[in-house]
């Protein structure tokens, strides 16, 4: 179980960093507004935020799981 969802919060990191550098170039290039930029950006960073919490705890419980074993 703890295999998924750290799959799951990688998955998300991955994707959060390609859609963020997509939109980006985009905004570079002008064809998007800065504000959706910005935007994009909070939200993006915020989801890794989340999933970096998420691998940290997994980490930590695959460690108590080896530990009781």
């Amino acid at each position: 179980m703890l295999h998924l969802i750290k799959n799951i919060a990688v998955t998300i990191l991955i994707v959060s960093v390609v859609l963020l550098t997509f939109i980006a170039v985009l905004s570079i290039w002008d064809v998007v507004s800065d504000d959706l930029f910005f935007k994009s950006m909070s939200t993006m960073g915020i989801l890794a935020f989340a999933s970096s919490v998420i691998l940290i705890a997994i980490k930590y419980l695959e460690g108590k799981k080896d530990q009781i074993v």
